[in-house]
């Protein structure tokens, strides 16, 4: 009963890599630089084996896709991220040559499903038993949260400090009154700062 609670969690954190990846495909320059930057930080607060410098957000995924490795094939993401950067050394000249010839799209695609990867490593490292929703990753990066304010928000919310990550629902008015009262106090000194 405990090992499948525990295999359903880790299938839902890896699981979720790819619908956060396609979410973040879907939005304008803006915001998606945005989560982009705010990636690029999480990076850094990754443990040294997760980490993926941002000149091989599109190898990363790009070889992810074309050696077959599915996030969801693995027992976490560390596992993931640790074989496909394995496979990123092994790519052959026609591959190497694909890459280099990759459309806009396809770059934002591969990217996009890096960045996703990123954040639910980040999680995993947090002892996170969940993913991080793409909600979580848009609203933090439309208030301008910084790496450290985002990895206090994530421990906040897995100690139940927070009812919940999803900024961008606060954002839109789509939480319930308690839920929106706490995380109005919970986001009121950022969002002061914004102005």
């Amino acid at each position: 009963m405990v090992f499948g609670l525990i295999a359903s969690a880790i299938s839902g954190v890896v699981g979720a890599i790819s619908a956060i990846g396609s979410s973040i495909l879907g939005l304008g320059v803006g915001p998606f630089l945005g989560i982009v930057n705010l990636a690029i930080g999480i990076a850094k607060l990754l443990s040294p084996k997760n980490q993926i410098e941002p000149r091989d957000y599109e190898r990363f995924s790009y070889t992810a896709n074309i050696k077959d490795k599915k996030p969801e094939n693995y027992e976490d993401v560390s596992s993931y991220i640790s074989d496909v950067k394995n496979s990123m050394k092994e790519l052959t000249p026609e591959e190497e040559q694909k890459l280099g010839n990759l459309s806009e799209t396809e770059k934002k695609r591969y990217k996009s499903n890096t960045i996703a990867t990123i954040f639910q490593a980040f999680g995993e490292e947090l002892g996170l038993k969940e993913p991080i929703s793409f909600g979580a990753i848009k609203g933090a990066a439309e208030i301008k949260m910084n790496p450290t304010e985002f990895k206090k928000m994530v421990e906040d919310y897995k100690n139940n400090k927070i009812p919940t990550m999803d900024v961008d629902a606060y954002l839109d008015n789509k939480l319930d009154a308690d839920d929106d009262v706490a995380m109005y106090d919970y986001l009121k000194e950022k969002l002061d700062k914004m102005g």
